[in-house]
């Protein structure tokens, strides 16, 4: 537990953290703490909110770990960040992690922004929003693969539901395969203001990119391949 306003000075590397269990934060919970995350194994944690972490007010800096079947009752299956956090997320891998609502991997939300660059999503779960990752606000997602992650309604690896008129979020050089949606939800779930480059998305069940038809700012798509993606009928 980080509860004292800790700062990236404190670091916390090398830990394998196993099968924890608490209503925030399975793993680790972080209320208004920024503490740096490196080299640390999450595994079969669980939690109603972040089976691995949850944050709260603050800016993890979260890399080099991995995040194998941790659970969530509600969201954010490994990582939940809420309320004004701003997660840095580098070079970790989810596998396996499950979420009964939102975010099977990680959820971002409720005005928190956050950066997720050189990840692995791989056979994560959500039953309705987010196979791997859900956000309602801005958020970088970069050099990143989704494979093989499933969502019973829309965006099997990546929903993002948009933010205010001036926030652009990006998705670009992601690879964005094999992932699978019951509801012709798409591989991607665009809400307002995200742009999509450089980014390869084929052989989705569901649908490679879905589009909110209320949507007053359109995505951009760029330089990106989509194909042999399936919808449903």
């Amino acid at each position: 537990l980080c509860d004292s306003f800790e700062g990236t000075d404190t670091i916390i590397d090398g830990f394998t953290i196993t099968g924890g269990s608490a209503l925030n934060g399975g793993g680790l919970n972080c209320n208004e703490s920024s503490p740096t995350i490196i080299n640390c194994i999450f595994d079969s944690n669980s939690a109603e909110f972040g089976g691995g972490v949850r944050c709260y007010s603050g800016s993890p800096t979260i890399t080099n770990c991995t995040f194998t079947e941790n659970t969530s009752s509600w969201s954010g299956g490994a990582i939940y960040c809420w309320s004004y956090s701003n997660p840095t997320i580098t070079n970790c891998t989810f596998t396996a992690n499950t979420a009964t609502k939102y975010g099977g991997a990680i959820e971002i939300t409720w005005n928190s922004d956050g950066v997720v660059e050189d990840c692995i999503f791989t056979a994560n779960v959500a039953n309705e929003l987010g196979g791997a990752v859900i956000a309602s606000h801005t958020v970088d997602i970069t050099n990143s693969t989704f494979i093989g992650n499933i969502t019973n309604n829309r965006g099997s690896a990546i929903f993002h539901s948009g933010g205010y008129e001036n926030e652009i979020s990006t998705i670009s050089n992601c690879t964005i395969s094999a992932n699978s949606s019951s509801n012709n939800g798409g591989a991607v779930y665009c809400g307002r203001n995200i742009t999509i480059d450089s980014c390869a998305i084929s052989s989705n069940q569901g649908g490679g990119v879905y589009i909110n038809n209320d949507t007053k700012d359109p995505p951009f798509l760029s330089n990106s391949v989509i194909c042999g993606n399936d919808a449903f009928q």
